[in-house]
């Protein structure tokens, strides 16, 4: 990502989801201690002396890591990149203005997991926050956002093609509005390529009013060239401003209070700087918590229970009295979960972590920690990694992460190569996603798990294993990618149960496995290049990490892959991930199976 230069000195985009958590807390009166909690964790650095954090951050930011914030230096990037270049000859494909459009939202995500502003508001100024940071943060929010944005894409473009079943009859709404009859609505009078900018700009504006200047620099950039006749391109607008505004309906958006009613503002306070603001302390979800209830992080002490409330957000596609919700954690006295907290107890601590307060040295059986390990399939610190996206700064949240894995398989391995098509595979695999947030949160908060550190350290705590005390093991926790040291050993603010990035994966490859044109034989094999290795970003700890693609046998290896990764960084229980594999492919199924069908 690049921002204006004039503008880079002020800040630096570190950790941003934590540094929000900073902001959430001033916003709700907390007292100075807990401000300098949050600038202690998340270190504000030294703007006249720039530290090595902050010099990265400006090498990688103009090299482009997502989409520049200033409106002419964006411009001039649309223009460079390989989509950029394909849209700005008049006769690209529709399919190109999807795979546009798809980039920037996901580019977008990954902005607005990222501030420019210092972490401590100036006192001199009434409000000093970041405005374009974090309008729709978090895995379960941002996941939201895309479903919204990609399912008005596709009814704009179904609309005119008219290859499969609407959304909750979101066409005939369309059709309504537009004054036109289904017959005379072709790609032969109505532009495809105008309807899919519209319906994405319309709704990107909503859901993200603060990056509103990006939004309409990449919609100059996608409409100028399009060569269509001006009576297609006033339909193709027409088309496309109807399906936003009816899908958007759907989510109960009200224009005049700029709100939404499906849930996502559940205890709305009277003053919303951000969606920081609409999550609950931990304090508000639980007030009596027991010792295999979950709990603050000791080490990082952040006080908020992210999606504590998204169990009232309504689904896309699924009933909601039927959200395939696991089984529940095996009782603590059972083997399994005897043999899972050996597992993560002996492959998840860090034995290097960095010598600042509640860390402790931890030896792992976890393969990969030393500085010269080839990074490749038997290397378990790399593969944990991998798979992060756990909410930073320049990469967003995991949904960012699994839409970069369904296009880049659609359109490499197992090719979609028609608009209509590829319309319906994006917004199945984000409502996929979406529902999938839903579902997994409820079953989070339905049964509030601790995490496995504040189990380990708070049973037994004098007990000594492979030589740390159960008192001091320390996960190697999220990667806190283009963070400061003080970001490292992280475990997100969420119960444990089920795992969110296994329930999302399992989720994606069971849509991918059903949606994408496979060959006879079945095989899945991909390759991918993770953000968190694309030669750009660097680790907590601000270790450079070099550009690495990966090839996976299978979906399911890849699936399985995914849930594991989380054991490794010590953040979860292998039940947690088994089970949500399962619920995320069972949400899949449901969703494939009764939504936007063949006609």
């Amino acid at each position: 990502m690049a921002v204006g230069r004039r503008n880079f000195l002020r800040s630096v985009a570190i950790s941003a989801l934590w540094v929000g958590f900073g902001k959430a807390t001033q916003a709700q009166a907390a007292d100075q201690e807990s401000t300098d909690k949050f600038r202690r964790i998340f270190g504000a650095p030294n703007f006249r002396s720039p530290d090595e954090t902050l010099k990265f951050l400006k090498a990688a930011q103009d090299k482009r890591v997502v989409a520049p914030r200033d409106a002419k230096a964006f411009a001039v990037y649309l223009k460079s990149t390989p989509l950029g270049r394909a849209i700005n000859d008049p006769a690209a494909p529709e399919i190109v203005h999807l795979a546009q459009w798809n980039a920037f939202a996901l580019d977008l995500t990954a902005q607005d997991h990222t501030t420019i502003k210092p972490l401590k508001p100036d006192p001199a100024k009434a409000d000093d926050s970041d405005p374009s940071y974090a309008e729709q943060l978090g895995p379960h929010r941002s996941s939201r956002a895309l479903a919204i944005m990609h399912l008005a894409m596709f009814e704009a473009v179904n609309t005119i093609y008219r290859r499969y079943k609407s959304y909750r009859d979101v066409q005939a709404k369309i059709f309504g509005a537009i004054q036109a009859e289904p017959a005379k609505v072709t790609p032969l009078t109505a532009s495809v390529r105008r309807a899919i900018a519209v319906s994405a700009y319309d709704t990107l504006i909503v859901l993200y009013p603060n990056k509103r200047v990006l939004t309409e620099a990449m919609f100059r950039l996608t409409t100028l060239p399009i060569g269509d006749s001006e009576p297609m391109q006033v339909l193709g607008s027409a088309i496309g401003e109807a399906a936003a505004r009816f899908v958007l309906e759907e989510r109960k958006y009200d224009p005049q209070t700029k709100q939404f009613g499906d849930g996502s503002e559940y205890m709305r306070p009277p003053v919303v700087r951000n969606s920081l603001d609409l999550e609950p302390t931990y304090a508000q979800i639980f007030s009596s918590p027991t010792p295999e209830d979950w709990r603050i992080d000791p080490i990082t002490g952040l006080p908020k229970a992210i999606g504590g409330y998204w169990g009232h957000v309504e689904p896309f596609a699924l009933d909601p009295a039927n959200l395939h919700l696991p089984p529940g954690p095996p009782a603590a006295t059972s083997a399994r979960f005897k043999k899972d907290y050996d597992d993560v107890r002996s492959v998840g601590g860090d034995p290097n972590p960095a010598p600042l307060g509640a860390r402790r040295r931890t030896p792992t059986k976890r393969t990969g920690t030393q500085p010269n390990d080839a990074l490749d399939s038997t290397n378990e610190t790399f593969k944990a990694n991998f798979w992060a996206y756990d909410g930073t700064a320049l990469l967003c949240a995991p949904p960012r992460l699994y839409n970069m894995v369904a296009t880049s398989v659609a359109t490499k391995e197992y090719k979609i190569l028609e608009a209509p098509d590829m319309a319906r595979y994006l917004a199945l695999i984000n409502i996929c996603l979406a529902d999938a947030g839903i579902a997994a949160w409820t079953a989070k908060y339905k049964y509030h798990l601790a995490r496995p550190i504040t189990w380990i350290r708070g049973h037994q705590p004098a007990d000594v294993i492979n030589g740390v005390a159960n008192g001091d093991w320390t996960p190697l926790g999220a990667p806190v990618s283009n963070g400061s040291p003080e970001g490292a050993n992280l475990t997100p603010p969420f119960p444990s149960y089920p795992s969110g990035h296994a329930t999302f994966g399992g989720a994606l490859f069971e849509a991918m496995t059903q949606l994408l044109p496979l060959p006879p034989s079945g095989e899945t094999r991909f390759k991918f290049v993770s953000d968190e290795y694309n030669g750009l970003n660097r680790g907590p700890l601000g270790e450079a990490r070099p550009y690495v693609e990966r090839e996976f046998a299978s979906f399911e290896a890849a699936a399985a892959e995914n849930a594991r990764s989380r054991i490794w960084l010590g953040i979860h229980w292998q039940f947690d991930g088994d089970d949500g594999i399962d619920q995320g492919r069972e949400i899949a199924k449901d969703v494939i199976g009764t939504t936007l069908l063949k006609i």
